[in-house]
This record gives C-alpha cells, sequence and structure tokens, in this order.
C-alpha cells in the first residue's frame, strides 16, 4: 500500500527476541520465534520498522533485565511437575557435597628426623654431583661418597627408621654434626 503512494517499503523477516534464559541473561531464539514485518524509508532517518501483530516486541525491544530474574517461570515452563524432583535432587546432592567436607580430614604427618636427615644427605650429594641413583639404598649412596662421615650418617639414619628404639639422643646428634661437616664442603664449593 505504501509503495502505491510511492514512499519507500519493504518486508523484513527476522526473528522477535525468543524466551530469555535467566541463568544467561541470553534469548534463546527458536524457529516458532520467525516474524515479519514492514519497514519503511524515511530520507534522513533511515529505515524505520512498523508492525501491525500486536504485543510482539521487535528484536532490539525487548526490556533488559539482570540474569537470574524469572528464573522460576523459566525452570517451571521447562520442567513442568518435574521441578520438586529437581529441587530434591539438588538438595541431596548439597547435603552430600557439605557431608563430604565435613568428614575428618587425615592431617599431615611431620616428616620423621630420618626422612629429614635422608632428603639432606641426597642434597649433598646432588650439589656435589653424586645424585642418588634409582634403586640404591641411602647406605650404598653414602659409600660412594668416599668419606666415612657418609657412610655413618646413612648407617645412623637407616637404625632411626628401621630399629627399635631408634638413636639415643646423643646417637642423632653425632649424626647430626657429621652431616653439618658433611654440608660444609658442598657449601663452600
Amino acid at each position: 500500500m505504501l509503495r502505491s503512494q510511492g514512499i519507500p517499503a519493504r518486508l523484513a523477516v527476522g526473528y522477535v527476541p525468543g524466551e530469555r534464559n535467566p541463568f544467561s541473561g541470553l534469548y534463546e531464539v527458536k524457529a516458532k520465534d520467525a516474524h515479519a514485518w514492514a519497514e519503511v524509508y524515511f530520507p534522513g532517518v533511515g529505515w524505520q520498522p512498523f508492525d501491525p501483530t500486536a504485543s510482539v516486541p521487535l528484536a532490539g525491544d525487548a526490556p533488559t533485565t539482570s540474569a537470574g530474574s524469572g528464573l522460576a517461570t523459566y525452570v517451571g515452563r521447562r520442567l513442568g511437575g518435574q521441578v520438586i524432583y529437581w529441587i530434591l535432587g539438588a538438595v541431596a546432592l548439597a547435603s552430600a557435597c557439605f557431608a563430604w567436607r565435613s568428614r575428618p580430614r587425615r592431617t599431615r604427618r611431620k616428616r620423621s628426623w630420618a626422612a629429614k636427615a635422608a632428603a639432606e644427605l641426597e642434597n649433598i650429594g646432588r650439589s656435589s654431583g653424586r645424585a642418588r641413583q634409582q634403586g640404591e639404598t641411602l647406605i650404598e649412596f653414602a659409600r660412594r661418597f668416599g668419606d666415612p662421615r657418609a657412610r655413618n650418617v646413612a648407617e645412623a639414619i637407616s637404625r632411626e627408621a628401621f630399629a627399635p628404639g631408634g638413636l639415643s639422643p646423643e646417637e642423632r646428634l653425632d649424626a647430626e654434626q657429621k652431616l653439618l661437616a658433611l654440608r660444609r664442603p658442598a657449601l663452600d664449593a
């Protein structure tokens, strides 16, 4: 009708906004949201849409709301009578997560003196170019040092770790002094 009067007009085809997803805040556009409307050209303004269909918003005319609003309506339409099952499932899952997080946790045990001393002996060996080989016992490793103090420390560590009663305080102090003496040349290098 507009064209018959010499007014530029055209048919525009597209989609109405569709249903808004409250989780993402975006609109879900489906085939059922296809729509057509008229556009009229105004000089100096451009193409302007005219939609004679009642209550159908154009793509840019939908009200903007924050994500999360309309969640109950959205879920209710999607799930219908299944909402109660989803809610119960979510409550059960949350309860299980809470119970799992509330369980008593194993505390990390402190490293024993023997473990710390063995690690220190291995560090001294590594820093002097004698890394412990895979499958090598601590005593075999200490023998490669060529220093009897290293073998004495390795034997003391083994007694502390595996012998009933472990080391006496004096024996432990002696092993620590030998370990310190072994460390000094590595630090001086």
